[in-house]
């Protein structure tokens, strides 16, 4: 007892002064520890101890060898934990500089607790869906050394399926079914790209197209083109993959050949010579698609001109007619129609007589001679629409004052939305003769006296729609004729626009789309709409329910006006549900 010991550590660099220390034995077997070295350089450390006894008594020398290593492991990211992701135990790889031992921290975990020189993969234990933003890694090497604390990115689990809501306005139906949508809502997002029709679908569609409305909803619009069941796939963005089945779309067998509805242009009515292109617009009865070039023969003479169009699902096809020498035409019109033309049913074209020519529609003329002036005085003139929906025209002659004379334009259309048309004006120096209103051929239609004070009014019927074209013609007491006014081009529209699709009650939720069909020959101008009190208009068929709008039965009125004035007024119960 009483024997001390003392020790000496030094490294290899001769200016750097060792570490000493001594101290009293306490037993046989004594560890001495936490001696601090770090003011050591790197490397081997020699230790030189002896003992020394109560009687100062000092016993030899004994020295080991030891290398110090202080650098700690370097910690960085390789791999970042996918995010969103479905799989509850995500891999994550790092690159460590020095072999270890693991720990983790936060919210994560992992059976693996070794490092290796370079990259390492580890696998998270289970966890739960949410957000994972605080795990952290670090390794510990053999010499007590700790690495830098690796963060691991923020990332977050979804298993949480997307949910379809498909909707359509009929599941029967003797032809294609328009408006037909899918929504997708997926809280944690879903891309626009991965909402698809699936393979298994046994319906047929067409014209598939979606629209990412937020970063958690896709709404889609198709058309159903062929019976069977309906299976919409969506995919969120963190791979949840979902599919919705709706069963039983029955589309009718549709054997129904296309037709040829109508031909106009929009070319103003008149004369035209060498050099002017004129549009020949062809519309058919329902959407077609042509085989190649559409063939479309104009009655221009002793050489009948054509023009060629191809159409693709699309009810109106044009090719433009370029008046060439020698073409004439009192009134332009379409002689023949040519080539393959099918509807989406696969019905070929056969009945190429459109029910409506271009002449009816217009008064085009073709003439590439000079023309001669036209005999007969001409009389000023203005076209107007009075308050009873009729045509007031009214006249100024030329009087004995040399009153100025002005013509109007030739062939200027003047669209009449009644089949009752009043013509009046006057004509003092007429008083006691007649104003006759006479069609293009010189048919009388009607014909009154004037008045003692020069006035006159003449009222002419007309039993259908269409244009009707027609001249005053100015007799004096003796039944001379002394004036004629040009052509005027009454266009009479009386028929209102047919809704054809609105169903009297439906049931919708906010942001729901309800849409309409109404047709009338000569189109739809615009339509006005009435949903909640609130009252818009709007050139599209369709509106949107308002996300704010509350739980409840609303009525909704719609109006469809055409170009002429004409409209027409369906209603429709609409029920608003909340979403569950």
């Amino acid at each position: 007892m009483g024997t001390t010991y003392h020790y000496s550590i030094d490294d290899t660099n001769g200016s750097t002064a060792p570490v000493t220390g001594n101290g009293v034995i306490s037993s046989v077997n004594q560890q001495i520890q936490n001696i601090n070295v770090s003011s050591l350089d790197n490397g081997t450390l020699t230790l030189t101890v002896y003992l020394r006894d109560a009687a100062t008594n000092q016993g030899a020398n004994v020295t080991d060898t030891v290398v110090k290593e202080s650098t700690a492991p370097v910690l960085s990211q390789v791999t970042a934990v996918t995010t969103p992701t479905n799989d509850t135990t995500p891999n994550y790889t790092f690159s460590s500089t020095k072999a270890g031992t693991i720990t983790y921290g936060g919210s994560c975990s992992s059976a693996t607790t070794s490092a290796t020189v370079g990259n390492n993969t580890i696998t998270f234990n289970a966890l739960e869906e949410g957000i994972y933003s605080d795990c952290i890694l670090r390794v510990t090497d053999t010499s007590s050394n700790q690495s830098n604390i690796l963060n691991v990115n923020t990332f977050v689990i979804d298993t949480t399926l997307p949910t379809i809501t498909i909707t359509a306005p009929t599941k029967t139906s003797d032809g294609p079914i328009t408006n037909t949508t899918v929504r997708v809502i997926d809280a944690g997002g879903v891309g626009s790209g991965n909402v698809s029709i699936d393979v298994s679908s046994t319906a047929t569609t067409s014209n598939f197209s979606c629209l990412q409305t937020s970063t958690t909803q896709i709404d889609c619009t198709f058309v159903i083109t062929g019976s069977g069941d309906l299976v919409i796939k969506a995919i969120d963005n963190a791979t949840n993959q979902i599919t919705q089945t709706e069963t039983g779309y029955t589309i009718n067998e549709d054997t129904t050949p296309p037709t040829i509805t109508n031909i106009s242009s929009d070319k103003p009515n008149g004369t035209y010579t060498v050099g002017e292109v004129i549009d020949i617009d062809v519309t058919f009865s329902e959407p077609v698609t042509s085989t190649g070039n559409v063939t479309v023969t104009l009655e221009t003479g002793t050489v009948d001109r054509t023009c060629t169009f191809t159409i693709t699902n699309a009810l109106t096809g044009s090719c433009n007619y370029t008046v060439q020498a020698e073409d004439i035409s009192s009134d332009l019109n379409v002689s023949s129609l040519a080539g393959t033309i099918k509807d989406q049913s696969d019905n070929t074209l056969t009945n190429f007589t459109p029910v409506v020519n271009l002449s009816t529609n217009k008064a085009i003329v073709i003439d590439t001679t000079v023309v001669a002036p036209q005999p007969e005085p001409e009389v000023e003139s203005e076209v107007t629409l009075s308050k009873k929906n009729e045509v007031e025209v009214k006249f100024s002659l030329p009087s004995d004052k040399g009153d100025k004379k002005k013509d109007i334009p030739t062939g200027k259309l003047t669209n009449i939305p009644a089949k009752t048309i009043r013509f009046a004006g006057n004509a003092e120096n007429l008083a006691g003769g007649k104003v006759g209103v006479y069609d293009y051929k010189g048919k009388k239609i009607q014909e009154e006296v004037v008045q003692e004070n020069g006035s006159w009014k003449i009222k002419a019927k007309f039993d259908s729609d269409g244009i009707k074209k027609v001249r005053l013609r100015f007799f004096d007491t003796e039944g001379k004729r002394i004036a004629s006014s040009k052509l005027y081009y009454l266009v009479i529209h009386t028929e209102k626009p047919e809704f054809t699709d609105l169903p009297s009650a439906l049931n919708k939720y906010p942001g729901d789309k309800i849409w309409w069909i109404a047709e009338d020959e000569k189109g739809i101008k615009k339509y006005e709409y009435t949903f909640n009190g609130k009252k818009k208009e709007s050139n599209a068929n369709h509106f949107f329910v308002p996300e704010d709008t509350t739980v409840g039965t609303y009525e909704l009125r719609v109006k469809a006006y055409d170009p002429f004035g004409n409209v027409s007024e369906k209603k429709s119960t609409i029920t608003v549900k909340a979403r569950e």
